[in-house]
């Protein structure tokens, strides 16, 4: 089973950034997108098998609320819809995780949005 710390590794490695870049509460906007990023897989990946609690507080010594992380995953996912680059971007990174059934069944998921489905 793929856990956080895959997905962590893999976002931070696509983006070719030090392991604690996204963990560092504070405003800036390359940051907060690539932390909503991890947050969005995490769920995607993970599902209901980790809380939002669990995903919010992940290798940050300053935890970020459920809210935080439902705002993160809202906000990706409408960002996934409806702008190809995004989607590139999500679909990219999620390639690069272990190759598992649930991974695969992401995919599909979001190349259907590629179809207007």
């Amino acid at each position: 089973m793929i856990n956080l710390n895959t997905i962590y590794q893999c976002v931070t490695d696509f983006y070719k950034l030090d392991e604690d870049y996204i963990v560092v509460k504070d405003t800036c906007r390359r940051r907060a997108y690539v932390r909503q990023l991890f947050q969005y897989i995490s769920r995607l990946i993970i599902g209901y098998h980790v809380s939002l609690k669990t995903i919010g507080s992940f290798k940050s010594t300053e935890p970020f609320t459920h809210c935080t992380v439902i705002y993160s995953i809202n906000r990706i996912e409408g960002l996934v819809q409806f702008n190809s680059e995004v989607r590139e971007e999500v679909l990219n990174i999620i390639k690069t995780l272990p190759n598992t059934e649930k991974v695969r069944s992401v995919i599909k998921k979001i190349e259907r949005f590629k179809n207007g489905r």
